[in-house]
């Protein structure tokens, strides 16, 4: 146990440093792209701005990963603070409909009505676990198809789900899905990009609120992952 403790600390080192250096050049190509923009936006070349747009895009998605990695480094040595407030998780999820629907147009994002729910909890890192939900749910399910996000009030807590119409996932891949690096390997997912952190990292942020994270599904039938926090 002690060598796998080592080996898991190296890699953890090692993510965390390649991060690191991989941000610079990243926001300085980032910058490059907006100047390009704005030329072309002036030019009124709209081929070139498409093309732009797009590498913008990729810019991002990168990005993404790298914070990723970097979070999974920082939750591993307990340096990401949990900062709790008392907030309603309706304006969070309305919040979230104002940010990722004019964002979203492969699919049809439905975010159904929220009824007054306070929280105990951070704001930032609930609403980045169910922008992570969402992705996951464009990435997985063909366009043109519907995903819901919902919360409702259970017992004594506030249960959020983001339901696709997606792949689904087998009994297996469920068990480890939320395990830090696990992919499900099969030849749908050969040309979807990921590193199997980011439902892990969901996992650690909602566990360290007391709460608890799952998923229902089934191969074909697309899936339905929730999440539930104590209410305040």
């Amino acid at each position: 146990m002690t060598e796998q403790k080592k080996s898991e600390q190296l890699k953890n080192d090692f993510l965390s440093i390649v991060s690191h250096e991989l941000k610079t050049p990243l926001t300085s190509l980032n910058g490059y792209l907006q100047v390009l923009s704005l030329k072309a936006k002036r030019a009124d070349d709209i081929t070139t701005l498409s093309m732009l747009g797009s590498a913008v895009k990729q810019v991002g998605k990168m990005n993404s990963m790298i914070n990723g990695f970097l979070d999974v480094g920082r939750l591993e040595a307990g340096k990401i603070y949990i900062d709790k407030t008392r907030f309603d998780m309706a304006i969070l999820v309305r919040e979230m409909e104002e940010e990722t629907v004019p964002g979203i147009n492969t699919h049809k994002i439905i975010f159904t009505p929220v009824i007054t729910t306070f929280v105990e909890a951070d704001k930032d890192k609930i609403g980045q676990v169910i922008t992570n939900l969402v992705s996951n749910a464009v990435k997985y399910s063909s366009a043109g198809t519907t995903i819901t996000v919902a919360c409702i009030s259970q017992e004594n807590y506030a249960l959020v789900s983001i339901k696709d119409e997606g792949m689904g996932i087998s009994t297996m891949d469920k068990e480890k899905l939320f395990d830090r690096f696990y992919r499900v390997e099969t030849t749908a997912m050969r040309n979807i990009n990921g590193f199997g952190i980011g439902l892990y990292l969901c996992k650690e942020i909602i566990e360290r609120h007391l709460g608890t994270i799952g998923v229902e599904s089934e191969i074909g039938k697309g899936s339905t992952f929730w999440f539930r926090i104590p209410v305040a």
